[in-house]
């Protein structure tokens, strides 16, 4: 009976210890793939960090080239959309500290509520991409193409939300924006998803390894 019990003892340890492990893995992926979005966020004004979109896109693009199919694309994209939209309106939390004994507390929720509805745009592009090219160059052509399409979407659907626009990116100097009056916003948008995503195909091609969302 001892014997029976410590036995039972072990299995359920070991249980417990399996489903933290992968709790952990999971948060940890999580919260990496929202902080691509977070990354691309910054690009943006006021910070211009421009660069930041090589690591943010070619990020987001190989964990779309990892999925093993496209509910695994809708994942990484709705998390990286939804940090790239926390960070990219948490402007907007200021309105509510103007009385914020009355409305501060609902500064959090909607945003992130905002936030959440928002980042499926980008997770549609992806997996609509995903659905299209699994890999390789037809997969970078299908991403830049679906990501500039949803966000024309995302610009006209329901009255328009254009913000946070990856080719917002180029206002960094007039020079740089000037290429908005030849390709459009969401051309410019295309043309940066093509560039910045473009490594994502030398690091997605040399590591062959299981969909990160399965």
């Amino acid at each position: 009976m001892l014997e029976v019990s410590r036995k039972r003892g072990v299995w359920l340890w070991r249980l417990g210890t399996g489903i933290a492990r992968n709790a952990a893995r999971l948060a940890s992926r999580c919260i990496l793939t929202a902080s691509l979005g977070g990354l691309a966020a910054l690009a943006l004004a006021p910070f211009f960090l421009t660069p930041l979109l090589f690591i943010a896109v070619t990020g987001l693009f190989w964990l779309v080239e990892r999925a093993r199919n496209w509910h695994g694309a809708l994942v990484s994209g709705w998390l990286c959309g939804f940090g790239h939209f926390v960070i990219g309106l948490s402007g907007i939390a200021e309105s509510f500290y103007v009385d914020a004994e009355q409305f501060g507390a609902l500064a959090v929720p909607a945003i992130g509520g905002l936030s959440a509805f928002l980042a499926l745009f980008p997770a549609l592009a992806c997996a609509t991409a995903k659905g299209i090219g699994s890999t390789g160059w037809r997969l970078l052509l299908a991403f830049a193409v679906c990501w500039s399409a949803f966000e024309w979407l995302r610009g006209h659907v329901l009255t328009g939300f254009p913000w946070n626009l990856i080719g917002y990116a180029w206002g960094v100097t007039d020079e740089t924006l000037q290429a908005v009056s030849v390709f459009g916003i969401y051309g410019l948008g295309f043309l940066t998803i093509i560039v910045t995503a473009m490594p994502g195909l030398a690091v997605g091609g040399s590591i062959a390894r299981p969909g990160v969302w399965r």
